[in-house]
């Protein structure tokens, strides 16, 4: 009952926050608040590999500067260690180095361009009825691109940013100078990072597109780096001191996260959220990969 209290809440903040928005029709900068929720979320990792949640959260706090968190807590581990779980959250602002407010084809941004081209009998490399489409051999009609017209146009915002901040990670990994099956470290890492990240946003009124519209894409990649002397490791098991070799203090992530929204006429701001990111953290001698796949529900809210 709690969560189902919980949701009806969210939602009807939700359909408040629209009612601003509906003031701005087609304009893509007016919903400035935006959160993932990701119940159930994946992580593989070199060492470890869970099922847990996750969320994410950002708000533009003036046109060129955005400012961002996310948390990821592990549930249930598959692989590795399982008696313990590790977790990260961090902190990023985004500055907008580069941004734009124009007009721009839908084919290619929101939508997919070069749909597949049917080729009938007698064309080049459809010689044979083996090589013929199926839908052009059943009489069907040729395939097109899809409900939208090839030259419809909508205002679009693009961003070109400078992402900086700070994660504290703490991972469960072999340690790296014992049994790997057997000896593992219960790693705490604070990490900087500085990365460049770009995405577009957009608000399509139903008179463009037939249908209510509204999301964005990012795109980003991070390196990463901490101090070894910040670094905190705790041995899970007791083991003799065989001395530890070096950690190697640098990383990188690249990802892409977003939301479609608008599957609710009276909630635009409501729909589908999604996060991957694949990663290497630094660790002992070497570095940590792993693969973050989210996929939950996005709130999005216009505030001003």
């Amino acid at each position: 009952s709690a969560l189902a209290l919980a949701l009806a809440c969210v939602f009807m903040l939700a359909h408040a926050a629209a009612a601003h928005a509906e003031d701005r029709p087609g304009d893509p900068l007016a919903y400035d608040l935006r959160i993932g929720l990701y119940p159930v979320a994946f992580q593989a990792g070199a060492s470890q590999s869970y099922f847990g949640s996750a969320m994410r959260a950002e708000y533009r706090i003036v046109r060129r500067l955005d400012a961002g968190a996310f948390l990821r807590v592990p549930l249930w581990n598959v692989t590795g260690e399982g008696a313990h779980h590790g977790y990260a959250l961090g902190f990023n602002l985004a500055i907008h180095f580069s941004e734009s407010l124009d007009e721009e084809a839908l084919l290619g941004t929101v939508y997919p361009a070069d749909p597949p081209a049917i080729s009938g009998p007698g064309s080049r490399g459809a010689d044979t009825d083996l090589d013929t489409p199926l839908s052009t051999r059943l009489g069907g009609p040729p395939m097109g691109g899809g409900d939208h017209a090839d030259d419809g146009v909508a205002l679009m915002y693009s961003v070109h940013s400078l992402r900086v901040g700070f994660s504290y990670v703490r991972t469960i990994e072999p340690a790296r100078d014992a049994d790997p099956t057997a000896i593992y470290l219960d790693s705490s890492l604070p990490l900087a990072h500085l990365g460049y990240g770009w995405g577009t946003h957009w608000n399509l009124p139903a008179s463009v597109t037939g249908k209510r519209e509204l999301g964005y894409r990012r795109f980003y990649l991070d390196a990463l780096a901490t101090l070894p002397s910040l670094v905190k490791e705790r041995p899970l098991f007791s083991v003799p001191d065989t001395g530890h070799p070096g950690i190697f203090p640098l990383g990188a992530r690249v990802g892409m996260e977003g939301s479609i929204d608008a599957l609710l006429q009276k909630a635009p701001g409501v729909g589908f959220a999604y996060s991957i990111e694949l990663g290497a953290l630094p660790a002992r001698n070497t570095v940590e990969g792993y693969l973050f796949v989210g996929l939950g529900i996005a709130l999005d809210f216009a505030t001003r």
